[in-house]
């Protein structure tokens, strides 16, 4: 039920492009949802420990990921406005009156 409501409010046709979510995004998902099926269905306690521990660690490192390229692109940004600024001032030389 709760697969074919996600599916009812995503547009299948985009999703299943290649280039519509990344590799990582997709990976997490299906281990996230793999984990509450598997705990609804009540799989075996040791299978369900060890399928936890693989999604906590997925998902840790998908935000991990996602956290350090917005710091690089952050970074990136400051970078671009200090080389702007100082490109600005070589080719704009003070006036002489």
């Amino acid at each position: 039920m709760i697969i074919g409501l996600l599916l009812r409010f995503i547009d299948l046709p985009t999703f299943l492009k290649g280039d519509a979510w990344p590799a990582r995004t997709v990976i997490a998902l299906i281990l996230v949802f793999s984990f509450a099926a598997a705990t609804m269905i009540n799989v075996d306690d040791k299978a369900l420990t060890a399928l936890k521990d693989v999604t906590l660690i997925v998902v840790g490192f998908y935000f991990g990921a996602a956290k350090a390229a917005e710091q690089q692109k952050e970074k990136d940004k400051k970078t671009d406005e200090t080389k702007g600024t100082a490109h600005s001032k070589e080719n704009n030389p003070p006036e002489i009156r």
